[in-house]
């Protein structure tokens, strides 16, 4: 059974990373089983079609994202500090990983990739709405936010989140520094925070994801990459 799972783990593991270099589209069944050095049965012994397999592969990784949501959600802090942090865990990761991170983003954007992208985000919504409709609900309760459905607004902000990622991996498609697209980036968060703030019906100013050095060294560590 310990040898089962294993197995299965290394078939996605690869699969992942096919799917992060080379795009979901362009990822046949016959580049994972011979990149795994499997047997085509063997293959279909764990997933049924290679929908199954990316349906299996963004749940364990929805998962490790509820995880950490999850661990937030429960802390004994208000609502809006939960929010900041789960936007600030984002952040920080962008930057732990910029290495890594700067030669799948063409990919990661491309249209080879769509479908990924959205059953990322169907899976998302599906399993991260609760978490954040429990903060939502708790900043209501707290006077800070006024929205008119909490689960409507939880997906929404999910959706929003989303579509902020995919611009900000559209600035690091570019291969040399600019000030100029430097201080966009730097706009664009403003206007993510101005829409988040909008959202929740709290006041101006009071959703802060990154002081403006982060996201300048974010954005410096990716064009030196």
């Amino acid at each position: 059974m310990e040898e089962d799972c294993s197995k299965k783990s290394d078939i996605i593991k690869i699969s992942r990373q096919l799917f992060y270099t080379k795009g979901y589209s362009n990822t046949s069944i016959q580049n994972i089983i011979d990149i795994a050095n499997i047997a085509k049965g063997t293959f279909y012994h764990y997933f049924k079609s290679k929908e199954d397999l990316l349906n299996q592969l963004t749940d364990i990784d929805v998962d490790g994202l509820y995880s950490v949501i999850e661990k937030i959600e429960k802390m004994q802090i208000d609502a809006k500090s939960k929010l900041i942090k789960i936007f600030q865990s984002a952040t920080s990761w962008k930057n732990d990983n910029i290495s890594a991170l700067k030669p799948l983003i063409k990919v990661i954007i491309s249209d080879s990739n769509l479908i990924l992208r959205n059953n990322i985000l169907q899976h998302q919504n599906s399993k991260l709405a609760p978490l954040y409709a429990r903060i939502i609900s708790q900043g209501v309760d707290e006077g800070v936010f006024h929205v008119r459905d909490k689960e409507y607004t939880s997906k929404f902000l999910i959706c929003s989140f989303d579509y902020y990622g995919n611009q900000v991996y559209k600035f690091f498609e570019q291969s040399t520094y600019s000030k100029v697209i430097e201080d966009e980036f730097i706009n664009l968060l403003r206007n993510f925070e101005d829409t988040i703030e909008r959202l929740l019906g709290t006041h101006s100013g009071s959703i802060k994801i990154a002081e403006d050095e982060i996201v300048r060294n974010l954005y410096r560590g990716l064009m030196e990459a």
